[in-house]
């Protein structure tokens, strides 16, 4: 039985940013950075666009979890993170995005091809 579900649980963890930061599908082993590592700059990134320092996100969170996150702070947000990953999103990758997990998941994909 422990086997069972210890197989079944994914591996959640404390960040130095002090938010819990999943690991979606054992995504820490795989190529790009670290999922720790995402969240970690994520964080920065969104406390000095929402200019919060005390901002923790969440996988779970969206923008109605964060009063000042409009289309423009949106636009900052995603223009930001491009840069810091030298990246780029599609308009239809950036629209299905329903929370800061799959935000995350997305940066991971992008960064690790």
């Amino acid at each position: 039985m422990i086997s069972t579900l210890t197989a079944a649980v994914r591996p959640v963890f404390l960040s130095t940013t002090g938010c819990w930061c999943p690991d979606p599908a054992g995504a820490l082993f795989k190529g790009g950075p670290l999922m720790q590592d995402i969240y970690d700059t994520l964080t920065h990134i969104f406390r000095d666009v929402f200019d919060d320092d005390v901002l923790a996100l969440t996988p779970a969170m969206t923008a109605d979890d964060v009063d000042e996150w409009d289309s423009l702070t949106h636009i900052r947000l995603i223009v930001a993170v491009e840069q810091e990953w030298d990246i780029r999103f599609t308009v239809p990758e950036v629209t299905a995005l329903e929370n800061v997990g799959q935000f995350v998941e997305l940066i991971h994909r992008k960064t690790a091809s």
